[in-house]
Protein backbone atom coordinates (compact mmCIF):
# COMPACT_ATOMS: atom_id res chain seq x y z
CA UNK A 1 0.00 0.00 0.00
CA UNK A 2 1.45 3.25 -1.29
CA UNK A 3 0.22 5.12 2.21
CA UNK A 4 2.53 2.33 4.35
CA UNK A 5 5.44 3.17 2.01
CA UNK A 6 5.47 6.95 2.64
CA UNK A 7 4.69 6.52 5.85
CA UNK A 8 8.31 4.19 6.08
CA UNK A 9 10.06 6.28 3.93
CA UNK A 10 9.12 9.49 6.36
CA UNK A 11 10.32 7.33 9.13
CA UNK A 12 13.89 6.78 7.90
CA UNK A 13 14.11 10.27 7.50
CA UNK A 14 13.27 10.86 11.20
CA UNK A 15 16.79 10.40 11.81
CA UNK A 16 18.58 6.88 12.99
CA UNK A 17 15.43 6.15 15.58
CA UNK A 18 13.01 6.40 12.53
CA UNK A 19 15.17 4.40 10.08
CA UNK A 20 16.25 1.61 12.45
CA UNK A 21 12.15 1.47 13.18
CA UNK A 22 11.13 1.58 9.67
CA UNK A 23 13.87 -1.20 9.05
CA UNK A 24 12.06 -4.01 11.33
CA UNK A 25 8.85 -3.05 10.30
CA UNK A 26 9.88 -3.81 6.97
CA UNK A 27 11.73 -6.54 8.62
CA UNK A 28 9.17 -8.36 10.79
CA UNK A 29 6.19 -7.97 8.74
CA UNK A 30 4.56 -5.53 11.21
CA UNK A 31 1.19 -4.26 9.84
CA UNK A 32 -0.34 -1.10 10.67
CA UNK A 33 -3.95 -0.32 11.13
CA UNK A 34 -6.27 2.09 12.72
CA UNK A 35 -8.66 1.33 15.47
CA UNK A 36 -10.24 3.28 18.36
CA UNK A 37 -8.05 3.65 21.39
CA UNK A 38 -8.61 5.22 25.01
CA UNK A 39 -5.91 6.79 26.52
CA UNK A 40 -3.60 7.10 23.83
CA UNK A 41 -2.43 7.90 20.32
CA UNK A 42 -1.57 4.69 19.66
CA UNK A 43 -0.57 1.04 20.70
CA UNK A 44 0.76 -2.40 19.63
CA UNK A 45 0.13 -6.01 20.10
CA UNK A 46 3.09 -8.17 20.00
CA UNK A 47 1.51 -10.98 17.59
CA UNK A 48 -1.26 -11.16 15.65
CA UNK A 49 -2.71 -13.92 13.56
CA UNK A 50 -3.93 -12.90 9.98
CA UNK A 51 -6.04 -15.72 8.94
CA UNK A 52 -3.83 -18.47 8.00
CA UNK A 53 0.21 -18.40 8.38
CA UNK A 54 2.89 -17.21 10.73
CA UNK A 55 1.46 -14.78 13.37
CA UNK A 56 2.82 -11.04 12.75
CA UNK A 57 3.01 -8.16 15.20
CA UNK A 58 0.30 -5.02 14.79
CA UNK A 59 0.94 -1.84 15.54
CA UNK A 60 -2.45 0.20 15.44
CA UNK A 61 -2.89 4.08 14.93
CA UNK A 62 -6.03 5.80 16.97
CA UNK A 63 -9.00 5.62 14.42
CA UNK A 64 -10.32 8.90 16.19
CA UNK A 65 -7.38 11.05 15.31
CA UNK A 66 -5.79 9.01 12.25
CA UNK A 67 -6.89 7.33 9.09
CA UNK A 68 -5.47 7.01 5.90
CA UNK A 69 -6.71 10.33 4.92
CA UNK A 70 -4.02 11.56 7.34
CA UNK A 71 -0.94 12.86 5.77
CA UNK A 72 2.39 10.02 5.65
CA UNK A 73 3.96 12.95 6.81
CA UNK A 74 2.06 14.30 9.96
CA UNK A 75 5.27 14.19 12.29
CA UNK A 76 3.14 13.82 15.27
CA UNK A 77 1.95 9.85 13.64
CA UNK A 78 5.15 9.33 12.10
CA UNK A 79 6.68 9.26 15.82
CA UNK A 80 3.79 7.69 17.70
CA UNK A 81 4.73 4.82 15.12
CA UNK A 82 7.97 4.92 15.92
CA UNK A 83 7.26 4.71 19.46
CA UNK A 84 5.34 2.03 18.97
CA UNK A 85 7.86 -0.03 17.20
CA UNK A 86 10.43 0.53 20.14
CA UNK A 87 7.97 -1.34 22.00
CA UNK A 88 7.94 -3.97 20.02
CA UNK A 89 11.84 -4.31 19.84
CA UNK A 90 11.72 -4.26 23.25
CA UNK A 91 9.61 -7.19 24.17
CA UNK A 92 6.29 -7.30 26.27
CA UNK A 93 8.26 -7.27 29.82
CA UNK A 94 10.19 -4.10 29.36
CA UNK A 95 7.64 -2.61 27.59
CA UNK A 96 4.88 -2.82 29.97
CA UNK A 97 7.31 -0.84 32.43
CA UNK A 98 8.20 2.50 32.85
CA UNK A 99 11.35 2.46 31.61
CA UNK A 100 10.27 0.58 28.53
CA UNK A 101 7.70 3.84 28.21
CA UNK A 102 10.48 6.08 28.97
CA UNK A 103 12.77 4.91 26.11
CA UNK A 104 9.85 5.08 23.85
CA UNK A 105 8.95 8.65 24.87
CA UNK A 106 12.19 9.45 24.11
CA UNK A 107 12.70 7.79 20.93
CA UNK A 108 9.59 9.62 19.94
CA UNK A 109 10.59 12.63 21.08
CA UNK A 110 13.62 12.61 18.69
CA UNK A 111 12.24 11.44 16.04
CA UNK A 112 9.57 13.95 15.96
CA UNK A 113 12.08 17.07 16.68
CA UNK A 114 14.52 15.56 14.18
CA UNK A 115 11.61 14.99 11.59
CA UNK A 116 10.53 18.63 11.79
CA UNK A 117 13.92 20.10 11.62
CA UNK A 118 14.82 17.63 8.65
CA UNK A 119 11.39 18.13 6.64
CA UNK A 120 8.83 20.10 7.86
CA UNK A 121 10.84 23.42 9.22
CA UNK A 122 7.86 25.46 9.79
CA UNK A 123 6.07 22.84 12.02
CA UNK A 124 6.32 23.16 16.04
CA UNK A 125 9.08 20.63 17.75
CA UNK A 126 7.78 18.93 20.89
CA UNK A 127 8.83 20.75 24.04
CA UNK A 128 8.13 21.83 27.06
CA UNK A 129 7.27 18.68 29.64
CA UNK A 130 8.37 16.51 27.00
CA UNK A 131 12.50 18.70 27.14
CA UNK A 132 12.08 17.17 30.57
CA UNK A 133 11.26 13.91 29.33
CA UNK A 134 14.23 13.65 26.89
CA UNK A 135 16.79 14.46 29.77
CA UNK A 136 15.81 11.70 32.08
CA UNK A 137 18.03 8.69 32.94
CA UNK A 138 16.42 5.15 32.16
CA UNK A 139 18.53 3.79 35.06
CA UNK A 140 17.12 6.32 37.98
CA UNK A 141 14.66 5.27 40.03
CA UNK A 142 13.87 8.38 41.09
CA UNK A 143 14.08 10.03 37.29
CA UNK A 144 11.79 6.78 36.43
CA UNK A 145 9.26 8.19 39.14
CA UNK A 146 9.46 11.68 37.49
CA UNK A 147 9.03 9.96 33.99
CA UNK A 148 5.61 8.22 35.21
CA UNK A 149 4.41 11.42 36.65
CA UNK A 150 5.39 13.26 33.30
CA UNK A 151 3.76 11.12 31.03
CA UNK A 152 0.41 10.72 33.12
CA UNK A 153 0.56 14.68 32.86
CA UNK A 154 0.84 15.00 29.56
CA UNK A 155 -1.23 12.52 28.43
CA UNK A 156 -4.69 12.05 30.49
CA UNK A 157 -6.17 8.82 30.58
CA UNK A 158 -2.23 7.29 30.04
CA UNK A 159 -1.66 4.78 32.64
CA UNK A 160 1.58 4.81 33.65
CA UNK A 161 1.03 4.97 36.88
CA UNK A 162 -0.26 1.56 36.81
CA UNK A 163 3.30 0.01 35.57
CA UNK A 164 6.46 -0.98 37.70
CA UNK A 165 8.98 1.34 37.09
CA UNK A 166 11.49 -1.33 35.48
CA UNK A 167 10.27 -4.47 33.61
CA UNK A 168 9.12 -6.87 36.36
CA UNK A 169 11.31 -9.26 37.22
CA UNK A 170 13.43 -6.70 37.89
CA UNK A 171 11.75 -4.73 40.04
CA UNK A 172 10.08 -7.82 42.42
CA UNK A 173 14.43 -8.74 42.26
CA UNK A 174 14.69 -4.63 43.70
CA UNK A 175 11.62 -5.26 46.69
CA UNK A 176 12.78 -8.53 47.71
CA UNK A 177 16.29 -7.10 48.46
CA UNK A 178 15.06 -4.45 50.22
CA UNK A 179 12.55 -6.60 52.05
CA UNK A 180 15.21 -8.88 52.94
CA UNK A 181 17.35 -6.01 54.18
CA UNK A 182 14.28 -5.00 56.36
CA UNK A 183 14.30 -8.34 57.53
CA UNK A 184 17.93 -8.50 58.83
CA UNK A 185 17.96 -5.13 60.31
CA UNK A 186 15.09 -6.33 62.47
CA UNK A 187 16.68 -9.51 63.48
CA UNK A 188 19.52 -7.57 64.85
CA UNK A 189 21.92 -8.78 61.73
CA UNK A 190 25.02 -6.52 61.25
Amino acid sequence: MAWKMDLLENMAKAGPVGDNAARYLVEKKVYIDFKPIRGAGAMYLPWWWPGKGFPHPKVYLDANTYSLETSPSDPYMVSLVIHETVHLQQGVVKALSVQGELEAWQAQYQAHNRFVEEILPDEEKLGGKWDEIAALSLDSRADLERAQELMVNLSPGYQADLLPLYPLPQEIAYHVQHIMEAVLRLGGAP
